[in-house]
């Protein structure tokens, strides 16, 4: 039983030298390869509607460059390493299990100014494969001027975009949440899920 009745079970961990250096790579791979780019989807039939989401995304789960693999295994282990501490702050009924980023992979979103994902979404839902979401990462990839953070809507609580800070919290709908719009920079994030592994 919880002890800390006003926890949220969201968690911002500040950018280490490593994780930055990181967001660095990634964003000049990405945007030296425009053709591995395509319109940012929603749902698990993988659609888009411009008037929930508009972005540019790849997941880097679908790179076959051997250094990018490299990479993006380095940016996996810091994620497993959060997440363990995350675990060691936070009971969840486990039994056993370790989180672990799976399936999903880390799809990397660009948002130009004026887009985003502007409905109020949680990143679990039944009858589909997202039901075995259990937590959610997402890192900050630059720091905009204006706007660019996270809001989540019952915790009445906004994260602030920074480069390199990561931030985990769980897939259920109690975290409902939408990306606030930039309307002078460009955004971009590298975002994933947790699920469970033996």
């Amino acid at each position: 039983m919880l002890k800390n009745r006003s926890e949220n079970f969201i968690r911002e961990i500040q950018p280490s030298e490593e994780m930055i250096t990181l967001c660095d790579y990634f964003l000049e791979w990405f945007h030296n390869n425009n053709e591995i780019h395509y319109p940012g989807t929603i749902g698990a039939d993988g659609h888009t509607d411009p008037t929930v989401k508009i972005s540019t995304d790849f997941n880097l789960k679908n790179t076959t460059d051997p250094k990018v693999l490299f990479k993006y295994t380095k940016y996996l282990t810091q994620i497993h390493r959060m997440v363990d501490n995350y675990l060691g702050e936070v009971t969840l009924p486990l039994e056993g299990y370790k989180l672990r980023a799976g399936q999903g992979g880390a799809n990397l979103q660009w948002y130009k100014p004026g887009e985003g994902f502007f409905q109020w979404h949680s990143e679990r839902s039944p009858g589909s494969h997202f039901n075995d979401r259990w937590l959610v990462f997402m890192t900050y990839l630059d720091t905009p001027t204006e706007g660019g953070g996270t809001e989540f809507f019952y915790q009445d609580t906004v994260i602030k975009a920074e480069k390199g800070k990561t931030v985990l919290w769980p897939s259920e709908y109690t975290h409902a949440h939408r990306g606030q719009v930039c309307p002078h920079d460009h955004k971009h994030i590298l975002t994933g899920w947790l699920y469970p592994h033996k």
